[in-house]
């Protein structure tokens, strides 16, 4: 969720870092702030990525690999509310909205709640197809429309539309 502009302007990001070398989450609050995997993505391998962010608990940013714990970031590095939201934001998934970090593998079941989830809901939810909790649920694309360039926000208002480059798909959300 990012301003369309060279510059990292935006709420959050959940990205490989620069070289490819780890998964990246970063959220921009009293700053930006990221933190970053000790996985490596991989050709060919399923990974089930979560990046949490609560600005009230004492591990405020939590970056999850496969349901585990690789990196966090204590609330004397982040603390508050996510930056606010403005009409010149914009969900990319699968880019930055520079341009650059574009992903070439395939994207699946991509939620995201308005707080944050535990470590147990996470497993739990890595290995269910069905959303487990709901509660607070603000949008989820489970990427089964099968043809054309639309994808359908299956709980809120955000859908999206898919662009010719493999894995991109830009959304203009209603977040709240």
């Amino acid at each position: 969720m990012d301003k369309h502009n060279a510059s990292d302007e935006g709420q959050f990001w959940l990205q490989h870092n620069s070289d490819n070398s780890a998964f990246e989450w970063a959220v921009n609050a009293s700053d930006r702030v990221a933190i970053q995997s000790t996985t490596a993505p991989a050709l060919n391998e399923w990974v089930y990525v979560v990046g949490v962010y609560d600005g009230n608990a004492a591990s405020s940013l939590c970056l999850y690999i496969n349901g585990v714990l690789e990196a966090s970031a204590d609330n004397s590095r982040i603390n508050g509310n996510i930056s606010g939201y403005s009409k010149e934001l914009r969900l990319n998934i699968g880019r930055s909205p520079s341009g650059y970090r574009l992903f070439t593998g395939d994207l699946d079941e991509v939620r995201i709640w308005n707080r944050a989830l535990t470590q147990d809901e996470i497993r739990t939810q890595m290995v269910s197809r069905s959303t487990v909790n709901t509660q607070n649920l603000l949008s989820y694309w489970n990427m089964n429309e099968g043809s054309g360039t639309a994808v359908r926000d299956s709980v809120g208002t955000a859908n999206g539309t898919f662009f010719r480059r493999p894995g991109y798909m830009r959304i203009v959300p209603k977040l709240s």
